[in-house]
């Protein structure tokens, strides 16, 4: 136990499969404190960090650490497509947009949409898939496509919007 004021700082690690790796993508981890990187750490009565001469050399300690692990679960997501209609004029109606979320609870419970991809990640789209209507009548609003990595996410929903002539 430290003195009140003293505290003990240190910079973990992680590794996968036994290489350091940085824990964004589904998976197990283990965390670990970086060789060299704890120190001690003195504030004085308004909270400032006093500069420790000799760092932990100036205390007799021993620090037992024992190495923990981190699982990252596959992101759940929602597709969803937007619907049009339009009085039938003999062009064909699509509508290409859609996005991604997931769902999560916010800092009072409530079930709110977040960001669905991990930076950097996109839906491989088929855009030729769309689907669009000419005629009389609704159509679901579909599309052909791949997630970017089939272990980090899990596909919770998809909510096809309708195409409809009119």
């Amino acid at each position: 136990t430290l003195p009140y004021g003293e505290e003990l700082h240190g910079s973990l690690g992680c590794r996968r499969d036994g290489v350091e790796a940085f824990p964004s993508r589904a998976g197990v981890y283990e965390l670990y404190f970086r060789e060299g990187s704890m120190y001690i750490s003195v504030l004085d009565d308004y909270g400032n960090e006093i500069e420790v001469e000799n760092g932990l050399d100036n205390y007799n300690i021993v620090i037992d650490t024992e190495n923990g692990r981190i699982t990252i679960l596959p992101r759940p997501i929602t597709i969803v497509t937007e619907s049009a209609d339009k009085v039938y004029d003999g062009t064909p109606l699509s509508a290409v947009g859609y996005r991604v979320y997931t769902k999560r609870l916010d800092e009072n419970g409530m079930e709110i949409e977040d960001v669905g991809l991990v930076y950097g990640d996109d839906l491989k789209v088929n855009i030729a898939s769309w689907n669009s209507i000419t005629d009389f009548g609704s159509l679901k609003n579909s599309f052909d496509y791949r997630l970017p990595d089939e272990e980090n996410y899990v596909l919770q929903e998809e909510i096809f919007g309708t195409l409809t002539v009119k």
